[in-house]
């Protein structure tokens, strides 16, 4: 592998793309159960802009896998790619996560992140149109609580704490945050 790694990193900073698609392509025929190489090679193709090849090897790639571990691997490769500054394809990789499950919302906050980013506002806004359902936690419901806030996206931020103390009426942090949602709103009009 020391060596499958060397000439990985040569064709990199050669920056012969083909090549290296090419070579990991045959690797991945030669050993198709080394998911290090499928990994590696759809996050090249999402990095060279060739997203539905990516999407496609990336899908292959997690087709035996679980719902937990599909998830994180999206996850993992959307932040590789926002890293790299390739918002427009990290925002697909999470569009696919959060279409297999709608109700992570650390995948559609990620992504309204990215929307916000690239001046996708409505999108953005959209994401936080579904209800939580009753199992989510308190912890993630104040996380997405709080980030709607940060994000000024009012009716959202208004809409999920309405449904929380609907829900759990002795709630006092969702009370309050709920006060200062009202108390922002107001301010603006």
């Amino acid at each position: 592998r020391l060596i499958e790694d060397r000439i990985i990193e040569l064709f990199q900073s050669l920056r012969r793309d083909e090549e290296l698609l090419a070579f990991l392509a045959e690797r991945v025929r030669l050993q198709p159960e080394r998911e290090d190489l499928r990994l590696h090679q759809a996050r090249r193709l999402l990095q060279l802009g060739r997203v539905d090849d990516g999407l496609r090897a990336l899908e292959v790639l997690l087709e035996k896998s679980d719902a937990v571990q599909r998830v994180t691997t999206h996850l993992q490769t959307a932040r590789w790619l926002r890293l790299k500054n390739l918002f427009g394809e990290a925002a697909r990789v999470l569009e696919l996560a959060l279409g297999a499950e709608p109700q992570r919302w650390d995948v559609r906050k990620e992504l309204a992140e990215i929307y916000l980013l690239v001046k996708r506002e409505t999108e953005a806004e959209k994401l936080f149109d579904l209800e939580m359902s009753d199992d989510v936690s308190a912890e993630v419901r104040m996380e997405g609580a709080q980030f709607l806030i940060a994000r000024r996206l009012w009716p959202q931020a208004r809409r999920h704490l309405e449904s929380w103390v609907k829900r759990k009426p002795g709630d006092f942090d969702a009370k309050l945050l709920l006060a200062r949602v009202e108390s922002l709103i107001g301010s603006k009009a």
